[in-house]
Formats: structure tokens, sequence, C-alpha cells
């Protein structure tokens, strides 16, 4: 099977689990990680629950804590075609008006608030922490190297 888990809307079930059994094959490091967003599990039957369902062991939910800020930057993307890489991403000059922010930052708030109760024996980290704090990249080591399952919160 051939597919591909970009763009968003375009990933099915079958081609994620393809995407991913490909990965794990691929992958030479002792460990390997990606980053998975609420599209890629829409048209997953058990949704949120896949990665539980196909066992994996280790989960580090990575949140922004502003998403007011998240929110700008996604509609700037949207608007510029500029995800961090330079120009030629997808362009929706829409975005804002179709995705009003409340809305953006509720549907944010419900999908971390799923994870951390699927996933609770997962690490939780904030991008802004980890970025800033020794201390929160420490911790993410400590998880990745160690046999734990729920890592202490110091």
């Amino acid at each position: 099977m051939k597919c591909s888990i970009w763009p968003l809307d375009k990933c099915k079930q079958d081609c994620l689990t393809n995407s991913l059994d490909r990965y794990w094959r691929q992958c030479k490091e002792r460990r390997c990680g990606f980053k998975v967003f609420p599209e890629h599990l829409a048209s997953c039957t058990s949704g949120p629950k896949y990665f539980r369902d196909i066992g994996l062991s280790k989960v580090i939910i990575l949140e922004r804590r502003n998403h007011t800020a998240q929110y700008e930057s996604l509609a700037k993307a949207y608007a510029t075609g500029d995800w961090g890489w330079g120009l030629g991403g997808s362009v929706d000059p829409e975005w804002r008006n179709k995705h009003p922010q409340e809305e953006f930052e509720r549907s944010v708030n419900d999908w971390y608030s799923t994870l951390r109760e699927l996933y609770n024996t997962s690490l939780h980290v904030y991008v802004e922490d980890y970025i800033a704090l020794p201390v929160q990249r420490r911790r993410v080591s400590y998880y990745l190297k160690s046999d734990i399952s729920s890592p202490s919160l110091t």
C-alpha cells in the first residue's frame, strides 16, 4: 500500500497503520517517535485510543500551554503557507473564519483532556517548559530511557 499521512484530511486508518508499521521497521534507533495531530486519527475507528490499541508502551503528550498563541500560529501558517520550513505549505485564507478561536481552544482543551485520561501513565509536558527548562528535558530523557510507565513530576 502506498499512501501518505499528509495532508491530514486525506489520512485514513489503514494508511496511518501502514505508515507507522513502515516507520517502526525503518527506525534503527533504540527509541523512535513522531508527532500526531487530532486530524491524523479522525478516520481511526478507535480515535485517540488508536495508539493504546496498537500497543505503544510509552506516550509523551506534548502540549502548548498557550492555546491562544497556538491558534495565532496556525492562523498565520494557513494565511501565508509558511509552516516553519518556508513557503509552500498548505494555504487556506478562510481558516480563521472557519475556525473561531473560542471553538478551536475548546477543541484543543478537549483533545488534551481525552489524551491525559486515556494515556494516564504517559508523560505530559508543555512545549514552553520543554524549551525553557532543562529539568523538563531531563525528565523526558529519563522517561524514555527507563522502564517506568509513570514518571515523577519532579
